[in-house]
């Protein structure tokens, strides 16, 4: 179909019927201009004002869209009117399917972008751990929180008991790594460290879990030095990529957050409860035990053979970790992947299949 040979088609009707191309606009009704684009050959008529135009002037819709009055020579060529629509409509899907086809491709490269940079910058960069030291020593830590990101580290020590009363005061953290120790804060224990990477002024992010696995406090009081071991229990990693949450969780009527997880029959049936710490735990000579509702840890101290065994297992994701005379034997060994391991062998015999099923 031809635009132009459309229009002059109209102009020419118009001209007959004396009509202008305002009144023909306020006719059918439309905007003049409308009518200006019809006959400049721009635009053909939509359906409405088609229907309108063959009223006016007498003729038919093949006639108006061809660009001619009927006649012998031309009536197979008005015939072909509908088909000559339906392929301009094919046209125009076709050109509008491209368009769509090409904005979802680039939507689908920016969301692969944006995932992509998320991935990158985001997963697995905060880490949140729980600082305690797990151990009736004169000194204790317990209720402390580790939290790192790729840029900023926050710590807080948490509350500190010394020969049972609390203790508020100077401290001494410090790394202690084979023979060689390294200081990384000494000052008031109730501030808020905060380290930012690169400056690395108490953590070297680059070694944080080396340097999380052989971290003491230190305390020195009436001419006595007092130190013990702190145990940051993993708590959350950003590893998952739905933020769903997995484990709902309850406030305890001691402000204590919990995952609503079952608490091992055992350990429920013959342990006591120490409601002020919420913690669960047996005492004996040569073996101490402890369950913590909060993180689902389960944490050992065992004498054998001369030798001090402290366990430390994640039952949440079967993560075991083991020192020995305070050496670190293992740390976060997943025992479902390292089942042959002599100590999981044994952790599993002396301690699972016994306390934790």
């Amino acid at each position: 179909m031809d635009k132009e040979k459309c229009g002059k088609f109209i102009v020419e009707l118009r001209k007959e019927k004396d009509i202008s191309q305002y009144k023909l606009a306020d006719m059918i009704p439309i905007d003049r201009t409308a009518v200006s684009k019809w006959e400049r050959g721009i635009n053909f008529p939509d359906y409405a004002s088609l229907e309108r135009l063959c009223e006016i002037f007498e003729v038919t819709p093949n006639e108006i869209l061809y660009g001619e009055r009927k006649t012998k020579e031309n009536a197979d060529k008005l015939k072909q009117i509908p088909i000559e629509i339906m392929k301009e409509d094919h046209k125009k899907f076709k050109k509008y399917q491209k368009i769509f086809i090409g904005l979802i491709i680039t939507i689908f490269v920016l969301a692969f972008g944006f995932l992509s940079y998320y991935f990158i910058n985001s997963y697995n960069s905060i880490k949140v751990y729980i600082a305690t030291s797990n151990s009736p020593e004169t000194l204790n830590v317990k209720n402390g929180i580790f939290i790192i990101s790729k840029r900023k580290m926050y710590l807080e020590i948490g509350e500190i008991e010394l020969n049972n009363e609390t203790y508020v005061g100077n401290v001494t953290l410090y790394s202690q790594i084979d023979d060689k120790k390294e200081i990384l804060y000494e000052g008031d224990s109730s501030v808020i460290i905060i380290d930012l990477y690169g400056y690395n002024e108490y953590f070297d992010f680059d070694n944080i879990d080396k340097t999380l696995n052989n971290t003491y406090i230190m305390i020195e009081k009436d001419n006595k030095q007092y130190s013990v071991k702190i145990d940051f229990v993993r708590d959350f990693v950003n590893d998952n990529f739905l933020f769903n949450k997995t484990e709902p969780e309850i406030i305890t009527e001691d402000g204590y957050e919990e995952s609503v997880h079952d608490i091992p029959k055992y350990i429920k049936d013959n342990f006591k409860y120490d409601k002020k710490e919420n913690k669960y735990y047996y005492e004996s000579k040569n073996l101490n035990m402890y369950y913590l509702p909060t993180g689902n840890t389960f944490w050992a101290e065992e004498n054998n053979n001369n030798k001090v065994y402290n366990w430390l297992y994640l039952l949440g994701n079967n993560y075991l970790s083991l020192d020995i005379n305070n050496k670190i034997e293992f740390s976060e060994v997943d025992i479902t992947k390292e089942p042959n391991n002599e100590y999981v062998k044994y952790f599993k015999e002396k301690f699972i299949d016994k306390y934790l099923k």
